[in-house]
């Protein structure tokens, strides 16, 4: 009885809290861009990224032949019980990103998790709606 309760409050805490450490291989599914150049929007599109879930962060590789590749790590500012906001800021622009508080529990129930990214300057605002699967 003991041990089935144990197992139980593990469950839940499992459930309830965001993900351990894990490293999930994202596809673009839609891009926005307020730019007028249709090859810098066709080379987001096209954008893969991996996503590495953590308690206090994730970190987001973006991985492109044509449209720049780099490293991101957000900082998780807020969670609302159903998703987690990340935020990263440095000289050049803002960023953001939504992703489910339990990534699993979506990506168990639907086949991927959704997650979006921001990134806002001065002079433009890029958006990406992702779609994340296991590697």
């Amino acid at each position: 009885m003991k041990t089935a309760l144990i197992s139980a409050a593990v469950t839940c805490l499992a459930l309830a809290s965001p993900l351990a450490a894990q490293t999930f291989a994202c596809d673009t599914q839609s891009f926005a861009t307020f730019s007028d150049d249709a090859k810098f929007a066709a080379s987001n599109r096209t954008k893969q990224f991996t996503v590495d879930v953590t308690r206090r962060a994730v970190t987001v590789v973006n991985l492109s032949a044509t449209a720049g590749s780099g490293e991101t790590r957000y900082k998780i500012i807020a969670r609302d019980g159903t998703q987690s906001y990340g935020q990263q800021t440095d000289e050049f622009a803002q960023r953001t990103l939504a992703l489910p508080q339990n990534p699993t529990e979506v990506l168990q129930r639907l086949g991927y998790f959704p997650v979006t990214l921001v990134r806002q300057s001065d002079m433009s605002v890029n958006s990406w709606l992702l779609h994340c699967r296991a590697l």
